[in-house]
């Protein structure tokens, strides 16, 4: 009697669990899955980009930078023609993604925040847009330029720091040097320090930080040549 109903029960589970009914278990866990793995994705941050671009501030004093400046020829002629660059960038900045510091050596890299575009053709055009709107009887190209069009003074800038801590400040430390083409001499060269505050944590407010400090610097060095 025992073994008859063991039988009778095994043979019902059985019979419940055939082949089918496997394949339709299988089914509905492949189609949570995707459920699941759609809900991660669209959950996902989307990257934002981001451009320095020209401030509307007009030139100021600015008590946040340092300068020094070495003369070893004439200064620019304002009715001659300046080009600008190339200006370069640390290596860290040569990255897509946009790098702030997290320590004084610790880098930070945005995982959701990037620059659109060549963030070194960037920073070129809006130097030289800031060169051209202050230095209105000058002409400005910028780098590269046609050979046979050659500026009569190239102004070559070096970014030795270009960042900051979020939250903090934006400090921009670059040397740059004016050469006169024609006779291939050095006619100016110095350094500038700039130091801007930042107004909060976001990725905005840094990028915004960086916009203001390069202002800053691109008229500090207008000063100067």
């Amino acid at each position: 009697m025992i073994s008859k109903t063991m039988i009778s029960k095994k043979t019902v589970k059985n019979r419940l669990i055939t082949p089918r009914f496997q394949a339709k278990i299988g089914a509905s866990l492949f189609v949570l899955m995707l459920f699941s793995l759609s809900g991660c994705i669209s959950k996902a941050p989307k990257t934002a980009f981001y451009t320095l671009a020209v401030q509307p501030t007009k030139i100021q004093a600015a008590p946040s930078v340092s300068a020094s400046i070495e003369n070893t020829k004439n200064s620019l002629v304002g009715s001659e023609t300046v080009g600008v660059g190339p200006i370069t960038l640390p290596e860290y900045i040569r990255n897509s993604q946009i790098v702030s510091f997290t320590s004084e050596s610790r880098l930070h890299v945005a995982s959701n925040a990037a620059w659109a575009g060549d963030v070194n053709a960037n920073l070129t055009r809006v130097m030289g847009l800031y060169l051209s709107k202050h230095l209105p009887t000058t002409s400005v190209q910028t780098f590269p330029w046609d050979r046979r069009a050659r500026p009569a003074y190239q102004l070559i800038v070096r970014f030795h720091q270009f960042g900051g801590v979020k939250g903090k400040s934006i400090m921009l430390d670059a040397q740059w040097q004016l050469i006169n083409t024609k006779t291939k001499t050095l006619a100016e060269q110095g350094s500038l320090s700039v130091s801007e505050p930042l107004d909060g944590m976001s990725t905005h407010a840094y990028v915004a930080g960086l916009n203001r400090a390069v202002q800053t610097l691109t008229f500090a060095l207008i000063r100067e040549i």
